[in-house]
């Protein structure tokens, strides 16, 4: 065999197994559509859930889930966009923010008892533009939470409702220490023994 039939093998080898290979991405994502009801605006809101252990989670914090949100208000909106709330259980959140890149920040986040808030306030997030990735890290996992984007139409405030995937299912408390017991422990228990001093 030809050394160059054999470099041409290898590297034909090396391509099928790193085609084969598994690429790291978010433990769950999804998207879904808001439609304020008097048909104000409508927005499409992604999540991408990660565990700390994922090597694409853009912000890890260790031994918690990494959720990310972004809010798109359609170029078909009448009203801009200055808050996205998401429901959280009590205590479950450790942090919160955004994660700076080529959207609309947020002018503040506030991390409530029940409750994660975004809001933009200047600027608004308008028709036609793109959050920031806002995050949440909680030990809790991922289940279906609530949400409710908010608008301003002059002095009145519009929103729309909906179910989202955030932290809700709460960390598995871990068991004790399993101790062994000899024989003889095992054999007066048998006998309902409840233990002696030597």
């Amino acid at each position: 065999m030809s050394r160059t039939l054999r470099t041409v093998g290898l590297v034909a080898l090396m391509a099928s197994l790193g085609s084969g290979a598994a690429w790291a991405a978010p433990d769950a994502s999804g998207s879904s559509t808001l439609v304020e009801p008097n048909g104000l605006y409508t927005a499409v809101k992604a999540y991408e859930v990660y565990s700390d252990a994922n090597p694409d989670n853009p912000l890890p914090l260790a031994g918690s889930y990494t959720y990310t949100y972004t809010i798109t208000n359609s170029s078909g909106s009448f009203t801009c966009l200055v808050g996205f709330d998401l429901e959280v259980p009590s205590g479950s959140v450790l942090a919160a923010g955004f994660i700076a890149g080529s959207g609309v920040a947020p002018s503040a986040t506030t991390i409530g008892a029940t409750v994660v808030e975004w809001e933009w306030f200047s600027p608004t997030l308008c028709p036609g533009q793109t959050s920031e990735r806002l995050y949440v890290h909680s030990a809790y996992g991922p289940g279906t939470v609530n949400d409710n984007l908010v608008s301003v139409e002059d002095q009145f405030s519009f929103s729309a409702q909906g179910t989202c995937v955030g932290a809700f299912v709460p960390p598995q408390e871990a068991d004790g220490e399993q101790i062994a017991c000899t024989i003889g422990f095992w054999k007066n228990r048998a006998d309902v023994k409840q233990g002696t001093l030597l």
